[in-house]
């Protein structure tokens, strides 16, 4: 059964605290928030959705998902090679180079990290982030309909105020 842990627009909060990580100064920026889990899953994955509010946007959605134990977690595997398999590189603005911290800053704790660009369908891009750490481990994925991820308030906002 799937739970829904919190559920929420961003002005109705000024933080939100999931699984060792805060998003802070939630309420400075419009996006619907909904964090959930199954419940067979709670202990091997969590995930944190934010869903952008504004329509120039271009359908801002950033993706959270935390494995615990990671290195024996079959859902960590199963959740990289799903989007391993629409790995698709696509042009940044100004010829940017998709770098660690292009839209995530450095993660206490980190062990290792991986940053590729993936393509779902014809207009849907995405920036994947997976974080490694001792013994827990992150997707992050960047989505949008265009190209335009370093101008979108939304995903500014996360690198500014995402601490893990």
């Amino acid at each position: 059964m799937r739970i829904v842990e919190a559920q929420f627009e961003s002005v109705e909060r000024n933080e939100y605290r999931f699984f060792g990580a805060v998003l802070q100064g939630i309420s400075q920026e419009p996006f619907y928030l909904r964090h959930e889990y199954y419940e067979n899953e709670k202990t091997q994955k969590q995930s944190l959705s934010l869903f952008g509010r504004r329509p120039e946007e271009d359908g801002a959605q950033v993706f959270i998902k935390q494995y615990l134990n990671y290195l024996d977690n079959p859902k960590f595997e199963e959740a990289v090679n799903f989007y391993r398999k629409q790995e698709q590189s696509f042009g940044l603005p100004n010829n940017d180079q998709l770098t660690a911290t292009y839209l995530l800053n450095d993660v206490i704790g980190e062990k290792h990290r991986n940053q590729f660009m993936t393509r779902d369908g014809k207009y849907r891009k995405r920036i994947v982030y997976e974080i490694n750490g001792e013994r827990d481990a992150m997707l992050i994925v960047f989505s949008l309909n265009s190209n335009l991820f370093p101008g979108n308030r939304l995903f500014q906002f996360v690198k500014s105020n995402l601490r893990i």
